[in-house]
């Protein structure tokens, strides 16, 4: 075949697919924008849900069962004591010579009984035995055990399976004595109100906020559908319409995909940096609410391409 008669043969092809096309009814168009408008903003909240509550779960996992002694990195997991070694002693951290050993690289079995060869890159100084000794005295309190695999734990029970009882426990305040605190530091905000700000805080409602976004705009480009005589359903203002309508459905749903997917990101960050340093919380609750105005772009841009939408009943 000759190249003349291969390109009339894509293009004869293209034409195909552009007749086929046109020959769809602009109806039709226009209920897969609907479909696509509340569908994929429901995947895009359901998604963003599902990354910050996962984050909030996973913050609750500290307690690891050392078995194996292969999976689990001696300085910057979380194993022992209040939190990382690497944070907890960062002095002796500086003088480790591999800082990314695992556990199983500094335990020796002696008689029966493990103990800790650490390798430092030289000496430890006077000043620093105090430091020392402590450290040896949460490694010698851990218990480490000689076989199977390492898992992790929830912090307030030995077994591996999640609770909602055990979380439930994570979740509320630890009071060591019996101080009259509710007097005190309980806020008068009613527990409803308290727990709205709490799932604000951590972006669960801006999640939410990105169906009803969806919702809202598949109602309004439902409003657009107009009837039209049977002869003018392939009109140039008909197929206006409906590609109109569905280009403004596909425009709200992905861009509410997007915003949910960021903002169950930095959700999921607000968690995790909240568990580990509260100082930087707020900035990142911030950049959340930046991006939430993702969602609030592509509505207006989906309402302005729906004007577009005018059938020729509506225009005669």
């Amino acid at each position: 075949m000759s190249s003349t008669a291969a390109s009339a043969a894509i293009a004869g092809g293209a034409s195909s697919w552009a007749r086929a096309i046109v020959m769809i009814s602009p109806y039709t168009f226009s209920a897969i924008g609907i479909a696509i408008a509340i569908g994929v903003s429901v995947l895009g909240a359901a998604w963003g849900i599902y990354i910050t509550g996962s984050s909030l779960i996973g913050a609750a996992i500290k307690a690891p069962r050392i078995t194996s002694k292969n999976l689990i990195r001696f300085w910057t997991d979380f194993w022992s004591g209040s939190g990382p070694l690497k944070q907890t002693f960062p002095e002796l951290f500086r003088l480790a010579r591999n800082k990314e050993a695992y556990i199983g690289d500094y335990i020796v079995h002696r008689n029966g009984s493990i103990h800790w060869d650490l390798d430092f890159t030289r000496s430890v100084q006077d000043w620093e035995l105090e430091s020392v000794s402590t450290f040896l005295d949460i490694l010698y309190s851990t218990k480490v055990q000689g076989s199977g695999a390492d898992t992790l734990l929830w912090s307030t029970s030995g077994k591996k399976d999640f609770s909602v009882s055990n979380y439930y426990r994570v979740l509320l305040p630890r009071v060591a004595v019996g101080f009259p605190w509710k007097a005190i530091w309980k806020p008068k905000a009613p527990s409803r109100v308290a727990f709205f700000l709490w799932t604000t805080s951590f972006g669960v409602i801006f999640c939410e906020a990105v169906a009803i976004y969806g919702v809202i705009v598949a109602i309004i480009l439902q409003t657009k559908l107009e009837s039209v005589p049977k002869a003018q359903i392939y009109a140039p203002e008909s197929l206006r319409a409906g590609y109109a309508i569905f280009a403004s459905g596909i425009i709200v749903g992905f861009a509410n995909l997007v915003c949910g997917v960021c903002v169950g990101i930095i959700g999921s960050s607000c968690a995790l940096f909240d568990a580990q340093n509260s100082t930087l919380f707020v900035k990142i609750l911030v950049i959340k609410i930046f991006g939430s105005a993702l969602g609030l772009f592509g509505v207006i841009v989906g309402i302005i391409m729906s004007a577009q939408a005018t059938w020729p009943a509506k225009a005669a």
